[in-house]
């Protein structure tokens, strides 16, 4: 495994150096050959890198992403704002905040659902450091327009976590009709505060720490070890009372770079040695980047392809797919995904063999399960359905249910299968967070989110 784990890696970046080798003889940036790179490698087209190695090389991602905040908040400097003054500030919460009002308003207007327009508005505040940095250190670009973007493109994503925290706790309140001031905002100024303030400490020590050797090799180790510590700490989550304490990893390691270029007189000559360090680090990430776009499976909400492992001639494989998930029709809509409880039916289940002939409404409720065809409660978005206690089931209207007006054929399949994953045979069920980070459902055929523990009782009979 070690063998082909490095050897993928190798491939990886030797792909990506020569694509975007190619990239730059049609006047393209480096980076769009690194993601091209990965989207030939990855499920989209060759699948060389499957899911599941992209999944284990996410910490390399991790660790790119810590260095990319890091680099960014060493642009930071006191010499620089009393240059260019408040202007990289102001235009970051304007330029954030209009694009995120516009695109709300849009999607409103387009009769999209509340609660997805305030979500998608909010992530239109982000920006991406890491492309901006890379472009502009292979073209060595500066002037006026370079200082004032790259401030800019740091500050949009600070800003962007702050309204898609608040967002989020906006559109949870709007579907749950309760509004909770704490997730909110409490919760999300927490996370900023937290944030901060870790990285302004992390940025103390290493400024501290640099104090003790000579070399710059040594001191440069030193900012490595540290930018991997604060990440690692940034990682970390805990409650006092009602309130989540958490850290933005990105906004962590902004703030180390940039307490750490404001107090360590030497921080411009290991940036400098960093740079060196980073840069095929940076390729990495982009061409992993790219292998995680699956351009295939889904496409418009619909089954593009298909396949599985349960013969060895792929014809059959297809075929067994149609037959018995989606029911001879050549396509179906993405349904909905659901993670069941009810280990103590899916042990029994596996222990007697009598899964196939369980009722659904057990089989479901056993495990993680996604369906495809028709949801649950197709044609009730115009004919109100309601639970035995009277509360209605709302439908919402999707791309699909809304073809219903024109053609009914189009908007329901008279399908809906349920798949369910078996925990044995399950790698991981990950949440990322506003932040980038994550946290586990299951892993490894085991619930591991905290309070969960009895789930895991049966499975490990």
């Amino acid at each position: 495994m070690e063998i082909k784990t490095l050897a993928t890696v190798a491939l990886m970046m030797i792909s990506g150096l020569l694509f975007g080798r190619l990239c730059k003889f049609i006047k393209l940036p480096n980076v769009t050959g690194y993601l091209i790179a990965g989207l030939v490698f990855g499920p989209s087209l060759f699948n060389i890198v499957d899911q599941n190695m992209i999944d284990e090389f996410a910490i390399i991602s991790d660790i790119a992403l810590s260095f990319i905040a890091f680099s960014v908040g060493c642009d930071f400097s006191l010499d620089y704002f009393k240059k260019v003054g408040s202007a990289p500030i102001i235009v970051a919460i304007f330029e954030a905040m209009g694009a995120v009002i516009l695109l709300t308003v849009t999607l409103i207007i387009c009769k999209v659902d509340l609660k997805l327009s305030i979500l998608l508005g909010a992530i239109a505040a982000a920006t991406a450091p890491a492309q901006t940095i890379m472009v502009i250190n292979q073209y060595k670009a500066k002037g006026p327009l370079v200082d004032l973007l790259l401030p800019i493109v740091a500050l949009d994503d600070a800003v962007g976590l702050v309204v898609f925290a608040v967002s989020f706790g906006i559109a949870k309140a709007l579907n749950t009709n309760s509004f909770d001031i704490i997730s909110i905002v409490v919760d999300p100024l927490f996370e900023i505060v937290c944030s901060l303030v870790l990285g302004a400490f992390g940025g103390w020590v290493l400024t501290k720490l640099e104090t003790l050797f000579n070399s710059n090799t040594n001191r440069l180790n030193m900012t490595i070890a540290l930018v991997f510590l604060v990440s690692a700490l940034a990682m970390a989550e805990f409650k006092i009372g009602p309130v989540t304490i958490g850290f933005s990893s990105l906004l962590t390691c902004m703030m180390l770079g940039t307490l750490f270029c404001n107090l360590c007189p030497l921080s411009g000559e290991i940036m400098e040695k960093s740079d060196r360090w980073t840069s095929p680090l940076f390729a990495a990430f982009f061409v992993i980047s790219g292998a995680g776009l699956d351009l295939g499976v889904f496409k418009d909400g619909m089954i593009e392809r298909y396949n599985c492992g349960n013969f060895a001639d792929e014809a059959q494989n297809k075929a067994y797919i149609r037959d018995n998930i989606l029911m001879r029709h050549e396509t179906l809509p993405m349904g909905e995904f659901a993670i069941g409880t009810n280990t103590t039916a899916y042990r029994m289940a596996k222990e007697y063999q009598i899964g196939a002939k369980l009722p659904i409404l057990i089989a479901e409720k056993t495990g993680p399960h996604f369906a495809v065809g028709d949801t649950c409660y197709s044609h009730a978005e115009d004919t109100a359905v309601y639970n035995p206690n009277g509360k209605e089931i709302i439908a919402r209207d999707n791309e699909k249910s809304l073809l219903r007006k024109e053609d009914m054929s189009k908007a329901y399949f008279n399908c809906h299968t349920d798949i369910t994953i078996p925990y044995d045979e399950l790698g991981a069920i990950t949440v990322i967070r506003p932040d980038g980070s994550t946290v586990d459902i299951i892993r490894d055929g085991l619930f591991r989110v905290e309070g969960a523990e009895e789930l895991n009782e049966p499975l490990l009979k």
